[in-house]
């Protein structure tokens, strides 16, 4: 049966006065000192989850604004993701004599863990693990190490990555397409599911820790030695570019919304990226001083504003304006907002659309996936000044998941905002 979804989004103009880079909430958790977050991750605006080094793991029900454990057998985590609400995976290590990599599952938003690991792990560490649904998943660690499932983790099947480096991070597009990063600064792509890894040499020996790709061939790895490097890698475009360098701190991790905009976060900084000269990534970065930290290990955004970052000392700290507090605007410049309500919406969800307009203008809409993947072709709709309301009505299934609505004016200003829907 088709599922139509009518959303409701609101433009507003004004006219601000300054301009600074803030708007991060600490939020300290009490945890022991002796430990840090390793890593962290949304479904949606509400339901969070963290892995800690000692072993526990933490969940949100409030959008991170409090945590509590679900679990805490002594064992060393490095990453966990979940496919929605209840279905998700962590990957670490056991703290046995020798480690044995560990790859835990759960069906139930975190409160049962099942091992599902590979038999062959000895003296092997997991550092990330992905799964496209429940069945089609990867996990990957030191020494090369990478396997595939396409059971949901029953078996596993090791790829040969062609090396023996730590694999710090990796990423699937899609079923087939795929990027790892790591020790040295080695860059391994696949286009086959990993059945066949290919070496690339960016030429810098340093380790890369944080990675994100919009598709197979437009992306950002980022690392060590206050290094940013962006990818290009279809035919006629530029090729592997340095596009940020820092002359103090190092890059953990990096997000990306769109091509658009981006994040990234490091040593007591966070970095957010917006579109300058490259038409494929965020290439203009700038500082968000953040203080209280030292390494900032993951970060997870499901829209451009709202977004949360983890590292040490028992803190992790939560945006809802994308880092950005005052934002000034000269008095001729207007700033426009979309919200989108309500969110999540389910299937039998009915919005409507309404703006809010200085002067008439014409908007181009349509709805694209997180990977930036259009659904439906865009439709066009003349409105007046004032506030004219439309709806836009989206037939056709749409599974449970987050989705970004477009909005571009004639102008040229385009505006992007999530919204989840839930079965």
């Amino acid at each position: 049966m088709k599922k139509i979804y009518i959303l409701i989004f609101i433009l507003t103009f004004s006219t601000l006065k300054t301009y600074s880079y803030k708007g991060w909430e600490n939020i300290n958790l009490k945890r022991s000192l002796d430990f840090f977050f390793t890593s962290i991750y949304f479904d949606n605006e509400k339901e969070g989850w963290l892995t800690e080094s000692s072993g526990a793991i933490l969940r949100s029900i409030d959008g991170g604004e409090s945590f509590f454990v679900i679990d805490s057998v002594a064992r060393s985590l490095r990453c966990i993701r979940f496919i929605d609400y209840k279905e998700g995976w962590a990957v670490g290590a056991t703290r046995t004599v020798p480690l044995r990599g560990l790859v835990l599952h759960t069906v139930n938003a975190g409160y049962d863990w099942e091992d599902i690991s590979p038999p062959d792990c000895e003296n092997i560490y997991f550092y990330k693990v992905q799964f496209l649904n429940r069945n089609l998943g990867w996990v990957a660690g030191d020494s090369g190490r990478i396997y595939k499932t396409t059971d949901g983790g029953n078996n596993w099947k090791r790829q040969n990555s062609k090396i023996n480096l730590w694999i710090y991070n990796f990423q699937f597009t899609d079923s087939l397409n795929g990027n790892a990063i790591g020790q040295n600064g080695f860059v391994i792509r696949t286009t086959d599911g990993g059945e066949n890894w290919k070496l690339l040499d960016p030429g810098i020996n340093r380790n890369f820790y944080g990675l994100f790709f919009l598709s197979l061939n437009v992306g950002i790895f980022a690392g060590e030695s206050n290094i940013m490097f962006g990818t290009v890698f279809a035919p006629g475009t530029p090729g592997d570019a340095l596009i940020y360098e820092s002359t103090q701190d190092k890059f953990w991790s990096v997000y990306l919304i769109n091509k658009n905009r981006g994040y990234a976060s490091g040593t007591n900084q966070i970095w957010v990226g917006t579109h300058d000269k490259s038409n494929y990534i965020p290439d203009k970065w700038v500082k968000q001083k953040v203080t209280g930290y030292d390494f900032m290990l993951d970060m997870c955004f499901i829209n451009e504003d709202i977004g949360w970052v983890t590292g040490e000392y028992g803190n992790i700290m939560k945006t809802t304006t994308g880092g950005y507090t005052g934002v000034d605007f000269s008095p001729e410049q207007e700033h426009n907002d979309i919200m989108i309500y309500p969110n999540p919406v389910n299937s039998n969800a009915s919005l409507n659309l309404k703006f809010s307009l200085a002067t008439p203008t014409v908007a181009s809409i349509y709805v694209s996936s997180v990977l930036g993947e259009q659904i439906e072709p865009p439709r066009t709709y003349y409105l007046d000044s004032g506030s004219p309301a439309i709806t836009f009505s989206l037939s056709g299934e749409l599974s449970s998941g987050t989705y970004y609505l477009n909005a571009r004016l004639n102008n040229g200003e385009t505006y992007t905002r999530a919204f989840v829907v839930v079965e």
